[in-house]
């Protein structure tokens, strides 16, 4: 500044003046770096685990979205959470905490120059430039009222500076932003079947704290999390135990058809009354989000796709289409955070096609794969509460039966 004004032949109280104004300008950047240096680390959410997009072509208002600004990969924060409160956490009697979820969340201690000195340094930087102003107005031709500081052509009188040394203080002032609080315990229910294995596989690819909610503790064991024992066809009460300290179910249960008299009876005791059974389960046990796996035409009566080659076939299994959307409509009245997967036919072979997702009730054919099922689950599972509450279809491209699904839809980004 001082070469600047030298070359302009401007007098020494301009220069003065304009020295005071450097050092309100310094303290503001020595305050914002030391705040800088006190945020915790943050990794930048990639566009891959981001979330549920909507398919390509599809528009906003009719394509579901679980972005909204996504979710984080492992200890990961999203920007909106960072100022959210501390999460609460909590464990099963049955099961041992992992440390991402025992205890409380701890405070974030800021770094490099001390708080208080933050908070002290720009007024007395201000102090000083408002000190020299008035020290040298009497040799500069300037009015007392209009006593100013020239820095690249920018006039500032008295009453901007004291106005721009206030702000400082005030951004001084405000507390160091918490540290990133994970999502809390997620509970797979059904962990040990072919879906809920790939649930649990993709939630542990993100390093989140898991359980695995099953009939037989034993067989969980090669998963490599925890587990609890917990049959949907049983006691609420008992699952609600099992579900303490837990924050979301991703719940994974299906019937598997057997013997085709009983198929009927099969499918309305898990999909139907089991899956309520859960729901209340969860709610008594405080759970806060509830991840359901269903099935695309579900709603097919509804929608006109009773006669349709798909729901003429899956709902042959026992109703179970039928079963399912008692289901769904339960979750959806439960009043926790809900968000309903309807993938297309499961398959148990590796992906042809990339994930296609769309809104409810559109997509009336296409097959998916269950690892790629078990990753729009995970998604799902650490969604920010603004995504979620809403169904999303999901299936592989290229699968769809010409007709059947929206010309447009095309890879999830």
């Amino acid at each position: 500044i001082f070469f600047r004004l030298h070359k302009m032949e401007m007098n020494a109280a301009s220069g003065l003046r304009c020295l005071g104004l450097g050092l309100v300008c310094t303290a503001v950047a020595i305050m914002v770096l030391s705040t800088a240096s006190s945020k915790p680390s943050e990794t930048a959410l990639s566009a891959t685990s981001a979330g549920l997009h909507r398919p390509v072509g599809v528009s906003a208002r009719a394509a579901p979205s679980l972005r909204s600004p996504i979710m984080a990969s492992p200890a990961a924060a999203r920007v909106a959470m960072t100022r959210a409160a501390s999460r609460h956490a909590g464990v099963s009697s049955d099961v041992p905490a992992s440390p991402a979820a025992a205890g409380t969340d701890q405070g974030h201690e800021p770094q490099g120059i001390p708080y208080l000195w933050k908070a002290l340094i720009v007024p007395v930087a201000a102090a000083i430039g408002a000190l020299i102003g008035k020290r040298t107005a009497a040799q500069g031709a300037a009015a007392p009222e209009e006593m100013s500081a020239v820095a690249g052509g920018m006039r500032l009188n008295r009453r901007q500076l004291l106005t721009t040394a206030a702000a400082s203080v005030a951004l001084a002032a405000q507390p160091p932003l918490p540290a990133f609080a994970a999502p809390g315990r997620i509970a797979v229910v059904g962990a040990t079947g072919a879906t809920g294995k790939q649930a649990t596989k993709a939630l542990q690819a993100k390093g989140l704290d898991i359980v695995a909610a099953v009939r037989n503790v034993a067989k969980a064991e090669a998963l490599g999390v925890p587990a609890v024992a917990l049959d949907v066809t049983g006691d609420v009460a008992a699952m609600a135990e099992a579900l303490k300290g837990v924050e979301t179910v991703v719940c994974c249960i299906g019937f598997v058809p057997g013997n085709p008299f009983q198929m009927g009876k099969a499918a309305h005791e898990v999909d139907n009354l089991g899956t309520q059974a859960l729901v209340d389960a969860a709610v008594a046990a405080g759970v806060k989000r509830f991840v359901l796996v269903s099935s695309i035409l579900t709603n097919g009566r509804a929608i006109g796709q009773e006669k349709s080659p798909g729901f003429v076939i899956t709902n042959a299994f026992g109703g179970v289409l039928d079963e399912k959307l008692v289901a769904e409509k339960h979750l959806r009245a439960s009043g926790l955070e809900w968000v309903i997967v309807r993938p297309g036919g499961l398959e148990n072979k590796p992906a042809s096609g990339a994930v296609a997702l769309s809104a409810e009730d559109t997509l009336y054919s296409g097959t998916i794969d269950r690892a790629l099922v078990g990753k729009v689950l995970a998604e799902a599972a650490v969604a920010p509460s603004s995504a979620v509450n809403r169904v999303v279809e999901a299936v592989e491209t290229g699968t769809c039966v010409e007709g059947t699904c929206p010309k447009d839809l095309g890879p999830a980004p």
